[in-house]
C-alpha cells in the first residue's frame, strides 16, 4: 500500500480510509456505533456483511445450466 511504503502506520491509513471509500460505504461506517470496530478483520467482516451482496459477481458454470433459450426467442437474443 502507497501509504505504507511512505511510512505511514494502521493510524495514518485508518484516517485516510473514509476518503478512499464509496459515499453509501463512507455514510454507513460514519453512523456505525463508536469503537464498534476494533481491528481491520473486524472492519473486513463487517464490510462483507453489509455490501457482499451489491457486489456484480462474474457467474459459473451453474448459472449457465440454468440458461434456457424461450419458445421463438431468435438464437442472437438467446446469447446474448
Amino acid at each position: 500500500m502507497a501509504i505504507r511504503s511512505a511510512g505511514g502506520d494502521s493510524y495514518v491509513i485508518a484516517n485516510y480510509l473514509p476518503v478512499c471509500l464509496d459515499p453509501a460505504v463512507r455514510i454507513w461506517l460514519t453512523s456505525l456505533p463508536e469503537e464498534s470496530i476494533t481491528s481491520w478483520g473486524d472492519l473486513n467482516r463487517k464490510l462483507i456483511e453489509c455490501f457482499q451482496a451489491t457486489c456484480n459477481r462474474l457467474g459459473n458454470h451453474f448459472d449457465l445450466t440454468r440458461i434456457k433459450q424461450k419458445t421463438d426467442e431468435p438464437l442472437r437474443d438467446y446469447i446474448k
